[in-house]
Order: structure tokens, then C-alpha cells, then sequence
């Protein structure tokens, strides 16, 4: 497949994994009525001392904070979706590693799989929307924080 159609069924699963990861973060906020505008809303979720580092969230997900980040897990389908949480606000910021999880645990997106079928593929895709300026580095010093850029934000 040319390298164009590659960029666009990728483009689909990042604005899908945007709009997973927003929507998980919401359900945890409303779960343990969190305030997302707080520049650290996860404080009392972190922490190892009252076992709210993980846990079951709404029917079919389950929760795990480890690092800057916390992975959901569809108990049913076995999505993956791993969310940085400290990224002001931005739940959408792209890894290598765990778009590809995401990708490949998403049954809506089998079809983007079979185009982009490796991390390093990923990896190599990511880096041409970057500089075609659909994604956008909004990372620390030393640090690549990729996140889709807004006015690419729509499955259209």
C-alpha cells in the first residue's frame, strides 16, 4: 500500500485512540469525581497507600496507574489503551509502543492493522505526520509528546 493511504488509516487510529482515551479519562473523573482542570487531578489515584492505583472502572474496564501514565483494559475484548495522565489535559498523547497495542486490540481498527503491522512501521508513519504537521510535539526538553493536532482531531 502506498505511503499515503498508510498516513491516512493511521491518522483514523490515532483520532480513534484520542477519542477512547478522552473518553476513559472521563469515566474515571465522573467514577471518582475528579476535577480535570486540577493540574494534577490523579493525585489521590497514584498513590500506592489506599489501593486506588487500580482497580475495575464502569462494567467492562479495568484501571492500572504506573508512571506518568495508567492503562485500561477491556476485561471483554482485551483493548488496550494506555493514557498519559500528565500531560496537561492532553489525553491523547501518542507512544510508539502502545498506539501499535491499540491498534492491534481494536477490532474496529483490524483493517488499519493489516496496513500498519509493526511498531517500527508505526514509528516511521508517526514521523511523517509530524512533519506534515497532523501531529504535533508539544513534549518537555528531551522528551517527544506527540499529540494530533487540532484541526485534524475529526474521524472526517
Amino acid at each position: 500500500m502506498d505511503r499515503k493511504n498508510q498516513k491516512i488509516a493511521l491518522r483514523e487510529a490515532i483520532v480513534e485512540f484520542k477519542q477512547t482515551a478522552e473518553n476513559l479519562v472521563q469515566l474515571l473523573s465522573d467514577s471518582f469525581d475528579l476535577d480535570l482542570s486540577n493540574p494534577h487531578p490523579f493525585g489521590k489515584l497514584v498513590v500506592r497507600q489506599n489501593n486506588l492505583w487500580k482497580g475495575k472502572l464502569g462494567e467492562n474496564w479495568e484501571y492500572q496507574f504506573h508512571g506518568d501514565a495508567c492503562l485500561f483494559t477491556n476485561s471483554i475484548t482485551n483493548q488496550i489503551v494506555d493514557v498519559k495522565i500528565n500531560r496537561n489535559g492532553n489525553w491523547g498523547t501518542i507512544s510508539n509502543f502502545y498506539l501499535f497495542k491499540f491498534i492491534e486490540s481494536t477490532t474496529s481498527l483490524k483493517h488499519v492493522f493489516t496496513i500498519v503491522d509493526s511498531e517500527k512501521k508505526i514509528k516511521e508513519l508517526l514521523d511523517e505526520l509530524l512533519k506534515d504537521k497532523i501531529l504535533i510535539d508539544i513534549g518537555e526538553p528531551h522528551f517527544r509528546t506527540l499529540v494530533l493536532n487540532k484541526a485534524h482531531a475529526s474521524k472526517n
